[in-house]
């Protein structure tokens, strides 16, 4: 039989005082990053603004919202099994809106050789940035992987996707989007 735990006098007081400590910091934790989180677009809502330019893996610069098209923009990482699962679609998916006249985007949310290696397997080299730090993906508002944004000419959001169905008829509902045809 085990020995009684001996308690000292100021034990449970001890543990009061942090535990009342921890769940403050919880408090605070959570009261600050509601008042400092930008919540997740809806349509309508700009998201893009024309003139800004993405560096391709292939390292030219691409427009990543068009003047002329509309613009599927889809986020997504290595290290997510769902992105990786859905890479035979997303291909589908860029061939089918390239031939509708919208144009695809990839952006990559980490820098590492894994993460390169994920970039291959995606459509168009040129199409496809890295994001390491997730600042881009932020500024959009892209809070989870995969996700797949359609945005206008106007770069206001015309629909959004989390997680992106990895079937290649989306790009049929992409294109029916008001704004999003030419």
């Amino acid at each position: 039989m085990a020995p009684p735990i001996k308690r000292r006098r100021g034990d449970l007081l001890r543990r009061l005082v942090w535990g009342g400590l921890g769940l403050w910091a919880c408090v605070l934790g959570v009261m600050y990053l509601t008042r400092t989180a930008r919540a997740a677009p809806v349509p309508g809502d700009r998201v893009l603004k024309p003139g800004v330019s993405i560096r391709g893996m292939d390292g030219r610069e691409v427009a990543l919202l068009p003047r002329d098209s509309a613009v599927a923009v889809l986020a997504a990482t290595s290290e997510c099994a769902a992105c990786r699962v859905g890479v035979p679609a997303y291909r589908e998916i860029a061939a089918r809106l390239k031939a509708q006249g919208i144009a695809f985007r990839v952006i990559v949310g980490s820098d590492s050789a894994a993460a390169r290696q994920f970039s291959l397997l995606l459509p168009d080299p040129g199409t496809v940035t890295w994001d390491p730090r997730g600042k881009l993906l932020r500024t959009i508002g892209i809070h989870a992987v995969p996700t797949l944004y359609v945005v206008g000419r106007d770069g206001r959001l015309l629909r959004s996707w989390s997680p992106v169905p990895p079937d290649p008829r989306i790009a049929e509902v992409v294109a029916s989007a008001p704004g999003a045809a030419r």
